[in-house]
């Protein structure tokens, strides 16, 4: 995978886990708004309401654990982003690297925290982006 598309993965996957972590507190807030918690399952063993409280739990169990595994996936892009973009040589490539695909932000920003013009901002970015080693797909 290329430097470009790597980086553009992270964004991705970035909102990914957003998503999934807003999916996680509704699925919390709906087993608070039954009552619901881990530790309390309420009814006798073998009831149907015991048989479907312990589904949802289990079902909001499983929600965790997938988001679990989607902010490790996270995290590694990230080192390895981080850690490419730390060995490029040019200064300002890494900052704007940094601030444009790790920080995720505004071109504005960028141009107005390094006084850098859009077109330096843009040059400096094609050029890091030209000097990272490509990526192994993190599937």
């Amino acid at each position: 995978m290329t430097a470009k598309e790597y980086l553009e993965q992270i964004a991705f996957q970035d909102r990914k886990v957003q998503m999934k972590r807003d999916e996680l507190k509704r699925l919390r807030e709906s087993l608070d708004i039954t009552g619901l918690s881990y530790e309390n399952v309420g009814a006798a063993v073998g009831t149907h309401k015991t048989d479907t409280l312990g589904d949802m739990i289990a079902k909001v169990l499983d929600f965790e654990n997938e988001l679990k595994q989607e902010e490790m996936k996270l995290a590694i892009m990230r080192i390895n982003a981080t850690t490419a973009i730390s060995n490029l040589s040019s200064e300002p490539q890494k900052e704007i690297l940094t601030r444009w695909y790790l920080l995720h932000e505004s071109l504005e920003k960028i141009m107005e925290t390094t006084s850098y013009s859009k077109s330096r901002v843009y040059s400096l970015r094609k050029d890091g982006i030209a000097n990272l080693p490509d990526f192994e797909s993190q599937d």
